[in-house]
């Protein structure tokens, strides 16, 4: 028998495996302590998870409308979202709400445009400046105004134009005039006889006036001439006036990249409003994260991050608190990133249990709707209505031939291999360009099915508050409070690039006494459904490379321009995936979520 031969190994420069400084180990082991090793780096770790579900709901938990999701579009972008694609998209979310989806027009770009309805044109740069940038002035003709007519079915707010600068003519006509330009028509196609039974939901007054070149009171005096000559044009009276949405402030502790004019925030604004009788909203922006050009960022600390979302929102919580109790708070401009990050980064699936964790914390802290503002250039957009590497706009969008898909076993998204890559480059031109549904998209269906008809809604504790885990209840509105939803978002990153397998998070959920013995009266059925991506947190959405793995899936169901032009299409036998959960004798249910994915509890 050949003599053991022993290999003297150092811990600090070779195999990391053990504590001490050194160890002696048979050389014939050495190829199974490294397989076991590199077994241990790979293998997808399980977090498990307790959580205690209240039967009913706190007695200060807030009430979230079932209006609370909603879009928004830059004012000067509308006409590039006037389009079958995007009313699609709108539709499909639309449709699952209990009351009509919100839609907001404003931004940067709103309060320089210029209307001359005498010109056949949607929207044209009056210099010949960028056409897809929210800083050019445009000029917006009568094409501009029919892309209201794509969403029939949504309330609208639209912003009345507030001139930024201290001059208060352009071009030799007032601004107050240049404003009347474009609410006029504006309303025109929203309300009818302006008293009610259309469908504008509210006036902002002007976007972002820290902004401007003069201080708060001047633009409150523009603010009060901007309602006067509103609510006289429009002949409203009594409560049909509170039409205005006033503030539109930045959140001044996110907008770190960006320099404050004027020191004063959203409460400054509400305090001081010389029409209180007028004001129905509140409004402020938020984008979770400001990046400069080219900058890095980590997802999982800035993005699918729970206590990132929980610090960030701080600032939030006492304006909401000191708000009038007549007037609702409204996150009108919201995204996951501004400056220029990378697609993957600001609109991919990771993004998406971002917007989810962001806008259910939002709804436990009071905020009564989050509108998701955007352009077909922004990065953090859920979707590109057009191909912003071209130069023009073009003055007719086309909408793609799209193939019937009923029934189709399995399409896209439902496994199996793909010859493409993973996800396209991140530092492909292209992916920011590329027509298409984004992976954050698939965020819009989970929120709104959460809040259904509207509902108390209040954070579940989970012990050792993770970084990388939230959970959320909904319960009945009424006076019992009965539970009715719970959400679970697994915020763990994980992407195929990764060098270990996707990890899995198996949750108890401890519902007490409200479903011991499944022979108690009360006993209710529960089903789930799943949101997920097989590439986890890099998927993009099937549209960027026509990749399956790519393609973002909502209980069976996903969005893409390619395969359905935005109706949505389910990718198993034309339905719906539920499961069904059981819950114990001992009232206890027990779950698995992959890193990266989310999942809705449904009560009956």
């Amino acid at each position: 028998m050949p003599a053991l031969v022993i290999l003297r190994l150092d811990y600090a420069k070779s195999l990391h495996l053990l504590g001490a400084s050194s160890i002696m180990v048979p050389l014939f082991l050495l190829p199974a302590l490294f397989s076991a090793a590199a077994l241990a780096e790979t293998k997808g770790k399980v977090t498990p998870y307790q959580i205690t579900v209240d039967e009913n709901a706190h007695d200060n938990a807030p009430v979230v409308p079932a209006n609370f999701f909603g879009f928004g579009f830059e004012s000067a972008f509308l006409a590039d979202f006037g389009q079958n694609f995007s009313s699609n998209l709108v539709q499909s979310i639309g449709d699952r709400m209990k009351e009509k989806i919100v839609i907001r027009i404003g931004g940067t770009s709103g309060d320089k445009v210029q209307v001359d309805l005498t010109k056949n044109i949607k929207a044209k740069p009056l210099h010949g400046e960028n056409p897809h940038s929210h800083k050019t002035t445009f000029v917006l003709g009568s094409q501009y105004f029919d892309a209201f007519k794509y969403f029939p079915d949504a309330l609208f707010t639209i912003q009345a134009p507030i001139f930024p600068h201290k001059s208060k003519e352009v071009n030799g006509k007032s601004w107050l005039e240049r404003s009347a330009d474009y609410i006029g028509p504006a309303v025109k196609q929203l309300q009818g006889n302006g008293k009610g039974e259309g469908r504008l939901l509210a006036i902002a007054l002007g976007n972002e006036p820290n902004f401007y070149d003069y201080d708060l009171k001047e633009y409150l005096t523009r603010a009060k001439q901007v309602e006067d000559a509103i609510v006289k044009a429009l002949g409203l009276k009594g409560n049909d006036a509170r039409i205005f949405q006033v503030g539109e402030i930045p959140n001044e502790q996110i907008e770190t990249g960006r320099r404050i004019k004027h020191d004063y925030g959203l409460q400054k604004v509400v305090a001081q409003d010389h029409n209180p009788k007028y004001m129905r909203y509140a409004a402020q922006h938020y984008y979770q994260v400001s990046a400069k050009k080219g900058e890095k960022l980590d997802l999982q600390t800035t993005l699918m991050n729970h206590n990132a979302v929980k610090k960030s929102f701080g600032p939030i919580d006492g304006t909401i608190r000191k708000m009038k109790s007549d007037v609702d708070y409204v996150i009108s401009e919201a995204g996951s990133s501004i400056g220029t990050p990378d697609v993957a980064y600001s609109s991919g699936f990771g993004t998406a249990l971002w917007a989810i964790d962001f806008h259910l914390y939002a709804m436990t802290r009071g905020v009564k709707r989050i509108s998701n503002t955007m352009r077909a250039e922004a990065a953090h957009a859920f979707w590109v209505p057009i191909d912003t590497s071209t130069k023009d706009k073009p003055s007719v969008i086309p909408d793609a031939i799209t193939s019937a898909i009923p029934g189709a076993t399995p399409s896209p998204g439902a496994g199996g291999s793909s010859d493409s890559s993973n996800s396209a480059s991140e530092n492909d031109p292209i992916a920011k360009n590329k027509v298409g549904v984004r992976g954050i998209f698939a965020a819009a269906p989970f929120i709104t099915d959460f809040v259904g008809a509207s509902g108390k809604v209040q954070e579940l504790n989970i012990p050792q508050s993770p970084a990388t885990f939230s959970a959320y209840a909904l319960y009945d509105e009424g006076a019992a409070g009965h539970l009715k939803r719970v959400a679970l978002i697994n915020l763990a990153e994980w992407n195929p690039d990764m060098p270990r397998d996707r990890g899995t998070a198996k949750v108890t959920l401890n519902f007490k006494d409200a479903f011991k013995g499944s022979n108690q009266v009360g006993i209710q059925p529960a089903t789930y459904k799943l949101l997920e991506c097989e590439n986890g947190a890099a998927g993009r959405g099937y549209d960027f490379n026509h990749d399956p793995r790519d393609n973002t899936t909502w209980g069976g169901q996903q969005w893409t321009k390619t395969l359905d032009d935005g109706v949505g299409h389910f990718r198993r036998d034309n339905k719906e995936e539920r499961h069904d959960l059981t819950i114990e004798d001992d009232g206890t249910a027990t779950v698995e979520l992959k890193d990266s994915e989310a999942m809705i509890v449904f009560f009956q």
